[in-house]
């Protein structure tokens, strides 16, 4: 049986960094009426209403942003739609907002739909997708994606091939910022 890192305490651990990292991404004053651009100006506006609560308007902003092929707007949309802010929590809106936004090279994004593949929310549990969706999230830069990437390969234990990719993925995660990968070096 594979041990992945715990689901729940991946989520605590990466959420609020992800959101506070995408707000800075986005966020200058917002403006008093709401309206929005492009999915850019859309998306920071949603992830300002989110922080003040408004999570009603902060969805029609971020389903406006995903509709207009923005990644960070796609994800935060799946966000809520997991957590249930201002709409009723749906693992398959979720699944299928941060897999949009995976597909428009949002690193964050695909590491969740690698951890839904993990977890076995609204899929049978798939190791093996999982270890897609992570080694993705590992190109477009995303250290626990690496992490997990390499505890794959060291599961395997099949062969030497197996023990190279896990030492490739733990190397990557640790330049990246994981100091956990580092220590295992």
């Amino acid at each position: 049986m594979r041990h992945f890192m715990n689901f729940s305490a991946i989520i605590k651990s990466v959420l609020k960094p992800v959101l506070a990292c995408t707000v800075l991404f986005l966020s200058y004053e917002i403006n008093a009426d709401d309206g929005c651009n492009d999915g850019r100006d859309c998306a920071r506006k949603g992830y300002e209403l989110y922080q003040n609560g408004s999570y009603v308007r902060a969805r029609d902003l971020l389903k406006k942003s995903c509709q207009q092929d923005f990644a960070p707007g796609c994800f935060g949309l799946g966000f809520l739609y997991e957590n249930g802010l201002g709409v009723i929590p749906e693992y398959t809106r979720a699944f299928g907002y941060f897999s949009k936004s995976c597909e428009l090279q949002f690193g964050d994004a695909c590491y969740y739909v690698g951890l839904y593949y993990i977890e076995g929310k609204i899929h049978k549990v798939d190791h093996d997708r999982a270890e897609i969706y992570f080694e993705k999230a590992c190109e477009l830069k995303h250290a626990d994606a690496c992490a997990m990437a390499a505890s794959y390969y060291l599961e395997q234990k099949n062969d030497k091939s197996s023990e190279l990719n896990a030492a490739e993925f733990r190397k990557k995660a640790c330049e990246l910022g994981s100091a956990d990968s580092c220590v295992k070096q």
